[in-house]
């Protein structure tokens, strides 16, 4: 998780939006707040856009 949030914070350049987004969606996901079917149709989602 380090990685990824260091790697966030990191990248300022184009894509950064949809790479919070998918850090965001993660989150949730760990949390526990979405299942996992909810978070891969919201990976997918972010993957098309």
């Amino acid at each position: 998780a380090f990685i990824i949030v260091y790697f966030a914070k990191w990248n300022t350049g184009k894509g950064s939006e949809q790479l919070n987004a998918n850090l965001i969606i993660a989150e949730r996901y760990a949390r526990g707040e979405i299942s996992q079917l909810e978070y891969e149709q919201m990976k997918d989602v972010l993957r098309k856009k």
